[in-house]
């Protein structure tokens, strides 16, 4: 808690190397050999290159706790109310609910078959 209310950044490296490495260069060693083999295969290579780091939630601090998530119309983008029952669509969209549908349907089908021609060119 107090490294995320001060937002001071995680050293990744340091947990890596001195609580994570071990544990499971001692879990795999079995299927790789050695204990060097198999600190280079899991440590070492391509997929060690680039290190995710995440950026500290500006949440924690400042206005933002304060901040409220609301949903929003799928149609217009305004806030919904309690009026509107939990439906996704706000009452001035509503005439047009079946064609709001109709058309994110149509969006959907054409992402997920855009997808499905790239999975398999691949």
């Amino acid at each position: 808690m107090y490294v995320l209310e001060n937002d001071i950044p995680i050293d990744f490296y340091h947990y890596i190397e001195n609580q994570i490495k071990l544990p499971l260069i001692r879990i795999f060693e079995p299927i790789y050999g050695n204990h060097h083999k198999t600190e280079r295969a899991l440590f070492d290579g391509v997929h060690t290159r680039t290190i995710y780091q995440p950026k500290i939630a500006s949440s924690a601090g400042g206005l933002s706790r304060y901040a409220v998530i609301r949903d929003t119309c799928m149609c217009c983008k305004n806030v919904l109310t309690k009026d509107d029952h939990g439906d996704l669509i706000c009452r001035k969209c509503l005439p047009k609910k079946k064609l709001i549908y109709i058309e994110r349907k149509l969006e959907l089908n054409l992402a997920e078959k855009t997808y499905s021609d790239l999975w398999v060119q691949c």
